[in-house]
Parts: structure tokens; C-alpha cells; sequence
């Protein structure tokens, strides 16, 4: 079940990547970082901000591989090396991941805006890239926060095998939903730039 499910993110992503493959190129992301990471030279917390993002990111995607690329390609849980690097990573993430919530918590509270905007309907929200990126930060948050809460509570002697195997589970599922998201924000959050250069041009 869980390797049909990596399946169908992979096919969501490759549609996405698709449908929106003139505005999007390797290139194009390294530029955007940059131009973010120079336009938030002015504080020390939109530094901390875009780097622990930019890390975050990184290694999000590194475990996303190390943990789903084995499961889809052999229909096997990772083991070995790959399992040893998962591991390994999993804490430089937490950390960079907890830098990026604490430095940018302040910025993605919901205001009185956006609460006005939630009474309008989903097709107002959408169309609203603020509150829309509040949404996703917060979806992010909580679900990061079952994921490794989940994982976390596995390594500790307090369930039997089963609860242990429905943790890691639970973990699992979590983050494969976690990756979607991320995925379909990238891909709305980079064609929304995208769209506002040509109207700007």
C-alpha cells in the first residue's frame, strides 16, 4: 500500500513538472534562492529565515529519497547505508527545521486579513498568496510535528512491536503527505512568480 502511494506522489510530481516545465528549471530555482537570500541581507532574522529554510529544504528532500526511493524501487523498507544516512540526517534537519519555525513564526500569523479571507471560501484563499502561504507553513508545522513526534516515540520502550510498527507507520504516511505538499506548493508558489514577472513586464 505504501509503495502505491509513493507511486502516485512520484506521477503527481512528474504531472506537475509537466504541465509546468517552460517555468521551471534548475536554474531558474538557484536564481530565486539567490535573489531571496540578497533581498533578506537586512536582518539577521530574514538571514536565519531563508538559510534554515534553504537547508531544511535540502535535507527534507534527501530523506524524502533515502526513505521512499527504496520502498519504491524494491518494495522494501531502506536498510544498509541507506538507512545509516537517513538516520544521520534526520537531526541536522530537526535542527535547521526548528530555525526555520522559530524565525519565521511571527511572520505567518494569521491576521485579521486572513480570517476575513477564510469566510470568502476556498476560492478566495487560493487565489490569496499570503494566506495561502500561512496555510501551507501551518499544515507543514503540524504534520512535521506528528511525523516526528511518531518516529520519536518508536525508539522508546513504551509500545509493544505492533505499536511500534503502526508508529513508524504513521511516520511514514505523514511524511509521504508532507512531501505532496510541498511538491504542490512549490509548483504553485514558483508559476505564481512566474506569472507576476510577465504581468509586471
Amino acid at each position: 500500500m505504501f509503495r502505491i502511494s509513493v507511486l502516485i506522489v512520484l506521477l503527481v510530481t512528474i504531472v506537475l513538472y509537466w504541465k509546468n516545465r517552460k517555468q521551471h528549471s534548475l536554474n531558474q530555482l538557484k536564481n530565486q534562492l539567490l535573489q531571496n537570500l540578497k533581498a533578506d541581507r537586512s536582518g539577521f532574522l530574514k538571514q536565519l529565515r531563508m538559510f534554515s529554510f534553504a537547508w531544511s529544504a535540502l535535507l527534507f528532500v534527501l530523506l524524502g529519497l533515502s526513505g521512499f526511493l527504496p520502498e519504491l524501487l524494491t518494495g522494501h523498507h531502506m536498510s544498509g547505508f541507506i538507512l545509516v544516512l537517513h538516520v544521520l540526517l534526520a537531526p541536522f534537519f530537526l535542527i535547521a527545521f526548528t530555525f526555520w519555525i522559530f524565525a519565521s513564526v511571527k511572520r505567518q500569523a494569521f491576521i485579521e486579513k486572513d480570517w476575513q479571507i477564510f469566510k470568502q471560501g476556498w476560492t478566495t484563499i487560493r487565489s490569496h498568496q499570503p494566506t495561502m502561504d500561512k496555510l501551507f507553513f501551518w499544515s507543514f508545522f503540524l504534520l512535521s510535528l506528528i511525523g516526528i513526534g511518531a518516529i520519536i516515540l518508536s525508539l522508546f520502550p513504551l509500545f509493544s512491536s505492533s505499536g511500534i510498527g503502526n508508529l513508524i507507520g504513521i511516520h511514514r504516511y505523514v511524511m509521504l503527505l508532507l512531501f505532496l505538499i510541498a511538491v504542490v506548493f512549490y509548483f504553485r508558489y514558483f508559476s505564481l512568480n512566474q506569472k507576476i514577472k510577465i504581468e509586471e513586464k
